[in-house]
């Protein structure tokens, strides 16, 4: 069977391409680690971290081009330069702001975790955040899984790497465990 998106050939009963993470055409249900036998899937988007990024860097571009507006609005005599470079400063704030939300906006909602019976695939922050980068990690490989504190981060620890993984707050916990659930059955059916 080869994936829909990139052609990458897929094994029987996965249920996401492990280079793309689009789901199969005939993958299992997802849900519970344990069901379909030990083969789940679970696919997470970032796309609520893009929108989040793009609202907030938005609103305070706009609140810095407003500021920056009323400075040169309203420019007296007596400070008139320092007004009008206070009035420019906050405009180019602004502006910077609002296109770095909407390119950070480009690049968050590339980003994805796939988790399946293999192991965890998708596209997270490379070296710097604006880069992405993708990864396939197999289970075998795995050393730890940790979440990063006070943040929505998972920390994925292997014997050559460390792989940071950002994802919705509310998905963290979930697939800490998830992760954890196929790293042991991954153990348990490699000792057998």
């Amino acid at each position: 069977m080869y994936c829909k998106t990139c052609g990458n050939q897929i094994e029987e009963g996965t249920a996401f391409c492990p280079s793309c993470g689009t789901k199969a055409s005939n993958a299992p249900s997802v849900g519970n680690p344990e069901a379909s036998q030990g083969r789940t899937g679970k696919r997470i988007n970032c796309d609520s971290l893009a929108k989040g990024n793009l609202i907030t860097n938005s609103i305070f571009g706009i609140f810095f081009v407003t500021i920056g507006a009323y400075y040169l609005n309203n420019l007296s005599y007596y400070n008139y330069d320092v007004e009008k470079a206070m009035g420019i400063l906050f405009i180019v704030l602004g502006i910077f702001s609002i296109i770095s939300a909407v390119v950070k906006y480009l690049i968050y909602k590339e980003r994805f975790l796939s988790i399946n019976e293999h192991g965890i695939t998708g596209v997270g922050p490379g070296t710097h955040d604006f880069i992405n980068k993708k990864f396939n990690i197999l289970y075998k490989d795995i050393i730890s899984v940790e979440k990063k504190k006070l943040t929505k981060v998972i920390l994925i620890q292997t014997a050559t790497s460390k792989n940071t993984i950002a994802i919705p707050q509310r998905e963290v916990d979930r697939s800490i465990e998830i992760i954890k659930k196929l790293m042991q059955a991954h153990k348990n059916n490699q000792s057998r």
